[in-house]
């Protein structure tokens, strides 16, 4: 579904684009959703919308959701695919082996 010329991406949006839970009354939206298992697909999801315009809510929680399943995958010891390891860790440093050094890629 396309947003509308003047219509902001908002949290109820992006949780219906990403299938995650929301609730009016909820906190820390980003947090509870936070997925390492998906970041793959938060990372592209929020890069394809990152020109676009958001309500305040959308662009705190968005942020907080790729944060916290970033977060969530180094603490994990998830490999980090090529998109993370490309931006944020340089191949050899002391993160990277303890993060990466589960073969998958």
């Amino acid at each position: 579904m396309k947003l509308g010329a003047d219509e902001p991406l908002s949290l109820a949006r992006i949780s219906e684009d990403l299938s995650l839970w929301i609730d009016k009354a909820m906190q820390d939206w980003g947090i509870v959703n936070a997925d390492s298992a998906r970041l793959r697909a938060f990372a592209p999801y929020a890069a394809q919308h990152a020109d676009t315009p958001k309500t305040w809510a959308a662009e705190y929680g968005l942020g907080e959701l790729l944060l916290e399943s970033a977060n969530d995958a180094l603490l994990q010891r998830l490999s980090c695919g090529p998109w993370l390891t490309s931006c944020w860790l340089k191949r050899g440093s002391p993160l990277y082996r303890n993060c990466c050094s589960t073969g998958r890629t």
